[in-house]
């Protein structure tokens, strides 16, 4: 099974760790920028070590335990403005 953790701290500061069905852990840390009145909610990522541009996607809460997340994008004008079903991803919380 896949998994992915979020971690954002006051200080705009986030890590992500994606862990894919065959064990292959992903991290990304960096700053981070939202909007909150905006709906979807637009999510930045900046000074990522090791890449050379921003990831910018949108954010959608369906509930307390699920998170819709866009694709990623490399430019603020090219992230997306709605939802694709095939390129979303949905995360569910786990139980603790």
């Amino acid at each position: 099974m896949a998994s992915a953790r979020a971690t954002f701290t006051d200080q705009a500061t986030c890590e992500l760790v994606l862990v894919s069905r065959d064990g292959v852990t992903r991290a990304v840390t960096g700053d981070y920028e939202v909007d909150f009145s905006k709906s979807p909610v637009p999510l930045s990522i900046r000074n990522i070590p090791g890449v050379y541009h921003p990831m910018h996607t949108i954010l959608q809460f369906e509930g307390p335990h699920t998170l819709r997340v866009g694709t990623f994008a490399p430019k603020w004008r090219l992230r997306p403005v709605s939802f694709d079903r095939r390129t979303q991803i949905v995360l569910h919380r786990s139980a603790p």
